[in-house]
C-alpha cells in the first residue's frame, strides 16, 4: 500500500511539473510574487536537460523552468522533489 501510494504523489508532482498549464496555476496560486500573477503557459520552457548537469544529478522529480517574465528578465525555477514515505522523527 505504501509503494503504491508513493507512486501516486511521484505521479502527481511530476504531472504538475511538466505540463505548463498546470505548472502556471501552481506559480500561481503557491508563490506570492507579483510578477507571477500573470504568468501563461505559453511563458514556461522546460531547460532541464541543458541546464540540470550545473546543479546536480538528475532525479526523476527534478526541473529547471525558465519562466519568461513581461518586462522582467527570466526567472528560472528549480525543482527537487523527494518524498519521505515515513514522517520524520522529531527529538
Amino acid at each position: 500500500m505504501a509503494e503504491t501510494l508513493h507512486k501516486a504523489q511521484d505521479n502527481s508532482v511530476k504531472a504538475i511539473l511538466s505540463e505548463n498549464e498546470l505548472f502556471s496555476e501552481f506559480l500561481k496560486s503557491f508563490v506570492p510574487i507579483e510578477i507571477l500573477s500573470d504568468v501563461s503557459p505559453s511563458d514556461i520552457e522546460d531547460v532541464t536537460e541543458r541546464l540540470i548537469s550545473l546543479i546536480s544529478e538528475q532525479k526523476d522529480g527534478d526541473t529547471i523552468k525558465r519562466v519568461n517574465l513581461k518586462g522582467n528578465a527570466p526567472l528560472f525555477v528549480i525543482t527537487i522533489v523527494e518524498h519521505e514515505s515515513k514522517l520524520p522523527r522529531t527529538v
